[in-house]
């Protein structure tokens, strides 16, 4: 899955200048069957929570969930109705689980689409390539209504 962590830097700054007051919160949705399996260790939600606390966000929950479609809608729904800011970790990239962004337009009663820019952005980053259009593909399509944040090439960012 594409790993976004490495955007927050920049996006950390943009909160800083913006925040209006000491009272903004964040929640935090980990998505990924592997996490809950055991597989794999969750090392983003140290780094969100550390940064968004040297800006002065209150982190109030953190909530790890499978990769399916309707709970992480839901769950994307009740965090964005409660806290200022809410951050998704995993479930971004070109596999069948890897359902953020479906999961997120559904949460919102939208549509995705493949957004042209992202989509340019990652055939450079690819190039052709066998077989990897329906991967670039996935990885480009978004919620309608998405802002993209381009950083380098090397870290595209979304802001949904």
């Amino acid at each position: 899955t594409l790993r976004s962590v490495g955007l927050f830097p920049r996006f950390f700054l943009r909160i800083r200048r913006a925040m209006s007051s000491g009272n903004d919160t964040a929640g935090i949705i980990v998505i990924g069957d592997e996490i809950l399996r055991g597989d794999i260790r969750d090392t983003n939600v140290y780094h969100i929570c550390s940064r968004l606390r040297a800006v002065g966000i209150r982190v109030e929950r953190v909530s790890i969930i499978p990769d399916v479609v309707p709970v992480i809608a839901e769950e994307v729904r009740k965090f964005s109705s409660s806290y200022s800011y809410v951050f998704t970790s995993g479930g971004v990239g070109p596999t069948h689980d890897d359902v953020t962004y479906e999961s997120v337009a559904r949460a919102f009663d939208e549509d995705v689409f493949v957004h042209p820019e992202v989509l340019a952005s990652f055939q450079t980053l690819y190039g052709p390539r066998s077989g990897a259009d329906l991967a670039i593909s996935k990885f480009a399509t978004v919620p309608r209504s998405s802002k993209i944040l381009f950083g380098d090439i090397q870290r595209p960012g979304r802001v949904i």
